[in-house]
């Protein structure tokens, strides 16, 4: 599970990087990594903290389940549930850190999660 965590971390932690230079070239010419500031780099930060509030919570209500004796098909629902909470709580756990809008935090939440969540298949 910590494996889990740090790939989660280090994945999301990159991406959100991605985001924030793609937003600063898109709506600031000439915009790159070398224009990275104190304020996004707080949106790396906060990233890191609901990581490690969402992900071991998501993963040990799957074991849970798993040894409780749950099938494919509801671990399956289970991660497409919890996956739409950690969106939703990251979102607004953005907001309350955070001063950005609610559609870059949502659309950040989105894409991170989505991104660890790819990774993740790809790798089992």
């Amino acid at each position: 599970m910590l494996t889990a965590l740090i790939l989660t971390c280090l994945i999301e932690a990159a991406v959100t990087l991605v985001v924030i230079c793609v937003r600063k070239a898109a709506f600031q010419a000439g915009s790159g990594l070398t224009d990275i500031d104190r304020k996004d780099l707080r949106m790396i930060y906060y990233n890191l903290l609901c990581n490690m509030l969402t992900n071991p919570l998501l993963n040990l209500s799957l074991f849970a389940a798993a040894r409780l004796g749950a099938d494919h098909g509801t671990i399956m629902i289970m991660i497409a549930i919890g996956e739409i909470c950690v969106v939703i709580s990251e979102y607004g756990l953005y907001r309350l850190m955070s001063q950005e809008s609610r559609g870059f935090c949502f659309v950040l939440s989105l894409i991170t999660n989505a991104a660890s969540y790819l990774t993740g298949v790809l790798i089992q």
